[in-house]
């Protein structure tokens, strides 16, 4: 039998409860020293490899930066036309110093070390930074050759004992290629200087030996040693992970190779460890003083706080004794000190409420029914479903409107578990999501969240979920309120199709003024090609050498004029000639050219519905859409099949518009290619064999002349263009022939005032106008024209004006003119009327109009035309403006 200790039981009690506090501050403090000093050092070497990680994007940034640079200046210099010129001229190309001296400017304006030109077979013409002894450098014939194959190419490489940055561009003159430029840029120590600056590390560049580093002094000393030495000792450094001595200092490191095929080139990343050394240092000695005073204060706090803990306890302990025999009347005496007295008291309070527990009790659970009576009167009422799960992902809560929602009745769905209502591919997502509410962590508490849900037929239906957690007793659940967005979801579809279809009209809007714009511009120019080519040609004998070689530049002129049209076309800002047109005639008249162009392996159908409507347009346009389409279904079928073009009358629009189809059996298009074909440029035919302008012509026609255009296609199932026409009840017109005059009109030396801002333009004109006997004024704008007219306006007798010019234009001009002479002769001249309305306008003040851009014979004959209707008071023909652009054009 035990023996009793003759300790009494409360010394014994402090005595253990002071050798556990202390016991346990001690464990603590050492435990808290150690994991400080590891967290610390695991958090400095994560925090260095965060940014030495950093410092490489940094690196390959600011390499892709100064590539992306270089590429683009050389791109610069070898666009410039005196670049371009030289290479191609063979006596510029000869001549070595003038390629020298040009390479060595370009190449220090792009702040290169090295620069070399080649021809088109890589044969060195220039260079600057290689010797001229040097006939090739091993190291850049990969970028050469390269760039001479017409392709840009970038390298980092060795040269000589340097790092270096080698950038190569071909240089094409139009699609020839004439040579290449290549600028190489050193990695050295100014570049690690500038890349340790924006990273806050040491850049160091390796190529055998220290080709460029931001360090100085014994680190930079030791680390070139060792990179000569050593050089495999540098590639174990990586992802931070250990501290490295170099130099009489501690870093840690990052090695990265720059090139797989030359492993000795390589970038080195350090961060300086010393201040994280310090630290540490200092969170060690501030520890180990706190352990000291820590322990001193738990002492003494735990023998006096010992002491006075344990004689209430004896009290307790006794009147817990008779309690236990059921004894509850027992009562712990209020004495000694005030936390004893507030214990006694507190016991006592705690032996009368127990008394008084089971009535409670019950009262509470009246309470708890009554109140949810009331909860499940209100979720019976929500039209959204209300769901509550445990832990575990039990259903135990389903209100009608869950009942409604998702098909299962209630005693149904209660004890199913959650994955019940979730799609199979969601299953693992969803309990990932159960898990981050359940800890408190999700992104769905406290706010709604979009999701998909599955009903107990299997669909799946779009819902808003919105959820939150709370506990009862020692058990926690999860309640959520579901809602049906279908509708929402529908809603915004068709809010999205919209938003698309207006972004896609604003980018076709913008394009087309874009298209008007550099139309205008390229009118001015053909305009001045053309004019001085008809000039030249009068002014040369059909046996002269140049004669041919002139037809050619006036035929060159002339498609270019034509591709002009088309800009103007898509950008719907030609000047139309609409008039009333049978849409079956058209055809018809079109069908031996529709067939010469699709070829004899392509089977043409018409299929014309009699009796429709016909339509106002531009008879020459509405050929030109049926040109286009045909040639972009003949492309479409390369091996044959069948073209049909078919009229009919729009029924399904319940309207009188008239709808021309046209249809091919050939490849089709993917809804990607479908999505972009009326863009202009665009095009799915290999180089060479299109402009990416016909369906954008087409378009902007079709637009244009009041009409839309949709398309039908899939891959290997055909295309089919569908356009309507707003029909009209007005008969076909009969178009009036414009034939050349049988001579030049006679001149009786009549004075003109010629306005236009384009000098090669006004130059060409006036040539034109002086040859044929006028006396010409000139004025580069309305402005000018008008000082001119203030001295001598009785003796103008007609004025040719551009319709855009600055400071004054030409409305504004013939408006003020008119005031101060009615019976004035106007010719309105315009390459690109930002109003298509120009040409009525001028109609309707008695003028004419002439489209740019024009020949001297058209100017020449409208001018005389204008003059001799001034006796008459007629008015401007637009049918002969029409018929002069036409034969200019």
């Amino acid at each position: 039998m035990r023996q009793p200790s003759a300790i009494p039981w409360h010394a014994r009690l402090e005595a253990r409860v002071l050798v556990s506090i202390v016991g346990i501050a001690v464990l603590s403090l050492a435990a808290m020293l150690i994991a400080t000093r590891a967290i610390v050092t695991r958090y400095s070497l994560a925090r260095s490899a965060d940014d030495l990680a950093a410092a490489h994007v940094a690196f390959t940034r600011l390499t892709e930066t100064r590539r992306q640079a270089a590429a683009k200046a050389t791109r610069l210099i070898v666009d410039l036309p005196v670049f371009r010129a030289s290479l191609a001229a063979p006596e510029v190309a000869a001549d070595a110093p003038t390629i020298d001296h040009m390479t060595a400017e370009y190449c220090a304006k792009l702040g290169a070390q090295l620069c070399v030109v080649t021809d088109a077979s890589g044969r060195w013409l220039g260079r600057s930074g290689v010797g001229a002894h040097q006939a090739s450098v091993p190291q850049l014939v990969g970028p050469l050759m390269a760039a001479v194959g017409g392709s840009s190419a970038s390298v980092i490489t060795l040269l000589g004992a340097d790092l270096f940055l080698v950038v190569s561009e071909p240089a094409l003159f139009g699609r020839e290629l004439i040579g290449s430029f290549t600028a190489a840029f050193r990695f050295d120590d100014q570049v690690a200087a500038e890349l340790a600056a924006i990273t806050n590390s040491e850049v160091s560049f390796l190529c055998g030996h220290l080709c460029g580093s931001s360090l100085t002094g014994d680190a930079r000393q030791a680390l070139d040693v060792l990179v000569r030495t050593q050089p495999d000792a540098l590639r174990v450094l990586h992802g931070a992970t250990d501290v490295r001595p170099l130099g009489g200092a501690q870093y840690v490191g990052r090695f990265d190779v720059l090139d797989a095929a030359q492993r000795d080139l390589a970038l080195l990343l350090l961060k300086d460890w010393s201040p994280t050394a310090m630290a540490l240092a200092r969170i060690e000695s501030t520890l180990r003083w706190l352990t000291v005073v820590t322990l001193v204060v738990a002492v003494g706090s735990t023998v006096v706080f010992g002491r006075r803990l344990t004689r209430p306890i004896r009290d307790l302990a006794d009147a817990a004794t008779e309690i236990a025999a059921g004894r509850w009347q027992r009562h712990v005496p209020p004495r000694g000190p005030v936390e004893t007295r507030r214990m006694a008291q507190a016991f006592n309070h705690m032996t009368a409420v127990l008394r008084d527990s089971h009535e409670q009790v019950q009262a509470r659970t009246q309470e708890l029914h009554i109140a949810y009576e009331r909860f499940r009167a209100i979720t019976d009422s929500a039209n959204d479903a209300i769901i509550s799960v445990d832990a575990h992902g039990t259903i135990q809560f389903w209100n009608p409107g869950a009942e409604r929602l998702f098909g299962y009745t209630e005693q149904e769905a209660i004890a199913q578990p959650l994955t019940l209502l979730v799609p199979d591919e969601l299953q693992a997502d969803a309990a990932r999501v159960f898990s981050e509410v359940l800890a408190g962590t999700s992104g769905w508490l406290q706010r709604t969240a979009e999701y998909r849900a599955r009903r107990r037929d299997g669909s799946s239906v779009a819902v808003e979920v919105s959820a939150a957690t709370w506990t009862a007793g020692p058990e926690r659940f999860v309640t959520g309120i579901v809602r049906d967005i279908t509708d929402r979801h529908d809603a915004a579809r068709a809010l999205q199709q919209r938003e698309e279809q207006l972004r896609h009209a604003q980018k076709m809007e913008a394009i087309g003024r874009l298209a008007g714009g550099v139309a205008h511009d390229f009118n001015n120019l053909l305009t001045a090609i053309l004019g001085y080519t008809d000039l030249l040609l009068d002014e040369t004998p059909t046996a002269a050498a140049a004669h041919p070689h002139l037809l050619e530049v006036q035929r060159a002129g002339r498609h270019a004029a034509a591709l002009t049209r088309d800009l103007l076309a898509f950008s719907r800002k030609q000047v139309l000639q609409p008039v009333v047109v049978d849409l079956n005639t058209i055809v018809i008249d079109a069908e031996s050219l529709v067939r010469r162009l699709v070829g004899e392996s392509v089977e043409l159908v018409l299929a014309l519905e009699p009796g429709i409507r016909c339509v106002k347009a531009d008879p020459g346009q509405l050929t030109q859409v049926l040109l286009n389409l045909a040639v972009n279904a003949r492309d479409a079928m390369p091996n044959g099949g069948r073209l049909t073009i078919a009229t009919s009358m729009d029924g399904d629009a319940g309207t009188d518009d008239v709808r021309l189809t046209v249809g091919d059996t050939g490849c089709g298009m993917t809804p990607e290619v479908r999505a972009h074909i009326f863009e202009p440029f665009y095009t799915t035919k290999p180089v060479g064999r299109g402009t990416g302008l016909g369906l954008a012509t087409v378009y902007g026609i079709v637009q244009q002349s009041g009409g839309r255009i949709s398309v039908d296609s899939a891959p290997n199932l055909g295309t089919a263009f569908v356009i309507t026409l707003p029909g009209t009840s007005a008969p076909a017109s009969q178009a009036d022939a414009v034939s050349e005059p049988a001579s030049s009109p006679a001149v009786t030396g009549e004075t003109l005032l010629l306005v236009e801002d384009n000098e090669a333009v006004r130059s060409m004109a006036r040539e034109a106008l002086a040859a044929a006997g006028y006396r010409v004024l000139e004025a580069q704008n309305g402005e000018e024209a008008m000082r001119i007219a203030a001295s001598a306006l009785d003796s103008i007798d007609a004025v040719v004006t551009d319709v855009v010019m600055p400071v004054m234009g030409g409305r504004e001009l013939v408006t003020r003119l008119r005031e101060l002479r009615p019976d004035l002769c106007v010719l309105f001249t315009s390459g690109y009327a930002s109003d298509p309305s120009t040409a009525v306008y001028a109609k309707t003040l008695g003028a004419g109009f002439l489209q740019k851009p024009f020949v001297p014979s058209t100017l020449r004959r409208k001018v005389r035309e204008l003059l001799e209707r001034r006796g008459a008071g007629g008015e401007a023909d637009e049918a002969a403006a029409a018929g002069a652009n036409a034969s200019a054009g």
